[in-house]
C-alpha cells in the first residue's frame, strides 16, 4: 500500500512538472485490490506538495475509509469506471493543454505515430458536463464500458486508464505528445497520418 501511495505522489509531481495539471487541478486514483475501494487524491491541498497522509482511501459508494481531507470532486467518476471495468486499476484525470486546445478547435487527434495508433482508436469524447456531477460520472463510465482507454472531456480535460498507474500515465503523456505534434503539423502545413493498413499492422505488432 505504501508503494502505491508513493507512486501516486510522484505521479502528481510528474504531471505538474510537465504542465498537464496545475496545483489545484487534476486527480489520480488506484484501485484497492480485492475490495470495492480506491486510493484517491484529495480536494484542497496543492497537488505537487501532497503527502501520503493527505491521500484518501474510500469505497466506491462514497464511504471514507481513511483520510482527513475531502476526496477529489471527481471521485464518482473514478468509482464508476472501476465498477464498469474490472481490468482498470488506475485512473489519471489531467488537463492536457494541447489535447484540450485541439478539441476546443474541433480538431481530432489522429494516428500519426505507432503509439498514437494504439490509443486513438480507443479514445472517446463527451461534451462538457459539470465537474463532479452524477451525469459526468455516468457518461464517462459509459465510454469506458465501450472499451475506451481514454476519454476527452470537452472544455475540461482527459481521463486515462490502465491496468497499472504507469500505463494510465503513459496514455496521458502520449495524448499530449500527439496533440503537440498535430498542432505543429497544422501550423506548418498538413497532418500526415498513418494509413489504415499501417494502423492495422501496428496493432498486430503490439499484439504479439
Amino acid at each position: 500500500m505504501e508503494d502505491v501511495e508513493e507512486k501516486i505522489i510522484s505521479s502528481l509531481a510528474l504531471l505538474h512538472a510537465r504542465g498537464l495539471i496545475t496545483g489545484i487541478e487534476g486527480n489520480i486514483s488506484v484501485r484497492v485490490q480485492g475490495l470495492d475501494q480506491m486510493i484517491i487524491t484529495p480536494s484542497g491541498p496543492y497537488k505537487p506538495w501532497i503527502k501520503r497522509d493527505d491521500l484518501i482511501t474510500m469505497s466506491f459508494d462514497g464511504r471514507i475509509v481513511k483520510g482527513v481531507h475531502k476526496p477529489s470532486i471527481e471521485w464518482k467518476m473514478h468509482a464508476e469506471v472501476y465498477r464498469r471495468r474490472e481490468d482498470v486499476n488506475a485512473i489519471v484525470h489531467a488537463h492536457n493543454p494541447f489535447t484540450l486546445g485541439l478539441t476546443l478547435a474541433n480538431a481530432n487527434l489522429e494516428p500519426i505515430t505507432a503509439e498514437a495508433a494504439l490509443i486513438v482508436e480507443k479514445l472517446g469524447k463527451i461534451p462538457f458536463l459539470y465537474p463532479g456531477s452524477d451525469e459526468l460520472a455516468r457518461k464517462v463510465g459509459e465510454e469506458f464500458a465501450r472499451g475506451k482507454c481514454a476519454v476527452i472531456l470537452e472544455n475540461h480535460g482527459v481521463v486515462c486508464s490502465g491496468p497499472s498507474l504507469e500505463e494510465a500515465l503513459s496514455i496521458t503523456e502520449v495524448l499530449e505528445e500527439v496533440a503537440i505534434a498535430t498542432f505543429v503539423a497544422k501550423l506548418l502545413g498538413k497532418v500526415k497520418r498513418l494509413s489504415d493498413d499501417e494502423v492495422r499492422e501496428v496493432a498486430k505488432l503490439f499484439a504479439r
